[in-house]
């Protein structure tokens, strides 16, 4: 059984075809909100995001994007386990209007959910993760993927020298633009001690296969948004 939905939000397990999913939940009505966190985050990351969407009549869900939860887990490539879920959420829970979000790593399952026929209404994708889109063909968009990929076998070679600092530290800086430095120290310790679980994110998001067609085949309005 659900657990019961708290105005302020909490975070709880609710039960979809393919499994428990732990979820963030905030608010009640017609209108579903899926936020869809980055790489190596959790629902808390949103936490004031979904507060200030659940206005009267909507209702905020933001699910983990960890370990596949149940059946998920045979899709092999997390970002499809993700987008399995993301799908799942979408037509379980009882909406009369859909809006799917994402952020980074979460905007390419939205994207992902969204082609494989996931229901929505509106598809917003703050910063989409869509690396693997870039031509090799074309100069400029090649030297762009080596960039990526430079960042994410630094990282993996820091971890596996037993050191993951100065691979997480590269990593948020240049995707983050922010000194590693300013980052308040609790933050830092976290993402090192998470930076296994990062770089396989990393690597399965920058690595997944994207056809440029597919874009063009969604129906609903997109909005692509960036900041700082």
């Amino acid at each position: 059984m659900n657990a019961p939905l708290s105005p302020a939000g909490a975070v709880a397990r609710r039960s979809l075809s393919i499994g428990d999913v732990e979820m963030l939940e905030i608010g009640d009505g017609p209108e579903l909100v899926l936020l869809l966190h980055a790489a190596a985050q959790n629902p808390r990351a949103m936490a004031g995001l979904a507060k200030r969407l659940a206005t009267p009549g909507r209702r905020i869900l933001v699910p983990h994007l960890g370990p596949p939860p149940g059946a998920a887990a045979t899709h092999g490539n997390p970002i499809r386990a993700y987008a399995a879920l993301a799908t799942a959420c979408l037509r379980e829970v009882p909406a009369d209007r859909r809006v799917l979000v994402g952020h980074s790593m979460g905007a390419l399952t939205a994207l992902l959910a969204a082609s494989e026929g996931a229901p929505h209404d509106r598809l917003v994708l703050y910063e989409p993760i869509v690396t693997a889109m870039l031509s090799a063909a074309d100069p400029e968009d090649l030297a762009l993927r080596k960039w990526d990929a430079d960042i994410v076998v630094h990282l993996e070679g820091r971890i596996a020298a037993g050191d993951p600092e100065p691979g997480v530290a590269r990593f948020v800086e240049a995707w983050n633009e922010i000194a590693w430095g300013r980052i308040p120290p609790p933050a830092r310790a976290r993402m090192v001690a998470g930076a296994p679980e990062l770089a396989r994110l990393v690597r399965a998001t920058s690595d997944f296969p994207l056809d440029r067609a597919m874009l063009a085949a969604l129906p609903a309005p997109i909005a692509v948004l960036q900041g700082a």
